[in-house]
């Protein structure tokens, strides 16, 4: 720890006395915020406070209607699922064009060998036809990511999840799950995503999305169940 002061001058024989105060204790927001101006600042949200802090917010106001820390969390993601349903709804729309594209983007690509301009060319005018746009379904789920990653830290910085119950074996959010349950459910969600949209074209990235559930699953087993629940719930 460290501690910085104003600059005073000590004259000969003169004393001077330094006054300081010190809190020891969880960082939860309110408390901080009363005990000095700037102290909630403590609580780092991240670059994404601005959108990390009304989560933060809204999850402890949620929190005092259910009083489960859990149940919060899996509302708090249902209500954002919700907000951005128009623009994940047009992505899954895109998506699920392209699915029914991708057989004939793959005999042009059989058809054509090596001539990538050609293959190029070909599924542009396929696109067109099929009326479909490639970046559809992405743009939308970009949109969302910043809110999404901003409720990730807003869960990072949550020191009210400790020993907090959830349900069944979950008797504290904010250690990892002693059963590794959550993170296989959250794999297995993560499996059946990947299976409604559609197979990228390359084999060995398809072969990479198919390892990614096992890869996160992995991952997950060693986070907070907190932030596995608000995964599992988002998927």
């Amino acid at each position: 720890m460290g501690l910085t002061s104003t600059k005073k001058k000590v004259a000969p024989a003169e004393s001077i006395e330094f006054k300081t105060g010190i809190y020891i204790g969880p960082k939860i927001l309110d408390r901080l915020d009363e005990i000095a101006p700037g102290l909630g600042l403590a609580v780092d949200f991240g670059m994404l406070t601005i959108i990390s802090k009304p989560m933060y917010i809204a999850l402890n106001w949620i929190n005092t209607v259910v009083h489960n820390w859990g149940w919060a969390i899996v509302i708090l993601t249902i209500g954002l699922k919700l907000l951005f349903f128009p623009l994940a709804n047009a992505s899954y729309k895109s998506m699920a064009k392209m699915k029914k594209v991708m057989p004939e983007v793959q005999k042009l690509k059989e058809k054509y060998g090596d001539d990538r301009q050609r293959i190029a060319k070909e599924q542009m005018a396929l696109f067109q036809k099929h009326k479909v746009n490639p970046a559809a379904g992405c743009f939308p789920m970009l949109i969302q990511m910043p809110v999404f990653m901003g409720l990730y830290w807003a869960l990072l910085e949550s020191v009210q999840l400790r020993q907090a119950p959830f349900i069944l074996w979950i008797n504290d959010l904010s250690i990892a799950d002693p059963y590794f349950i959550l993170p296989v459910i959250m794999g297995a969600s993560m499996f059946l995503q990947q299976k409604l949209n559609p197979p990228p074209a390359d084999p060995m990235q398809a072969k990479m999305m198919q390892m990614m559930p096992i890869m996160f699953s992995v991952f997950f087993f060693f986070l907070p169940v907190g932030l596995v629940l608000y995964s599992v719930t988002n998927n």
